[in-house]
């Protein structure tokens, strides 16, 4: 089952700010130099002695059946994000790297429309497919 989350990445990244930007609230976030942090499936945090070198904002996406069903969820999620491209690009501007990030087992290969390639190139969002 593929998982899919919206990441956003910058050297003195601001929560606040990308919430703002993206009307949406993290499932996890932190600051440089905040302690780095793990949530378990129990929903019990571990803290580690090591800083964030960068801050972060992720959102987390309920796990997808197919990978059909992966793209279906990219492509409504960019047509989401168009509403806010303005505020999109004041984040990157200001060096935030947005990102779709999604992990997949059990398969070979995923097809991208073309109309999800462009819809993720207007907005500047990275798509990253990692498979497991």
């Amino acid at each position: 089952m593929p998982s899919l989350f919206l990441m956003v990445l910058g050297d003195d990244l601001d929560p606040d700010r990308v919430s703002k930007a993206f009307d949406l609230q993290p499932t996890q976030c932190w600051r440089k130099g905040e302690k780095q942090s793990f949530v378990l499936r129990n929903g019990k945090t571990l803290t580690f002695q090591s800083a964030n070198k960068w801050g972060g904002w992720k959102l987390c996406f309920r796990s997808l059946r197919t990978e059909t069903a992966l793209i279906r969820k990219v492509e409504a999620l960019a047509t989401v994000l168009r509403k806010r491209k303005a505020r999109l690009r004041g984040l990157q501007e200001i060096g935030y790297e947005i990102s779709l990030v999604s992990l997949v087992q059990e398969t070979s290969s995923i097809v991208i429309p073309p109309a999800v390639h462009r819809l993720l190139g207007e907005l500047g969002i990275h798509f990253q497919i990692d498979f497991l």
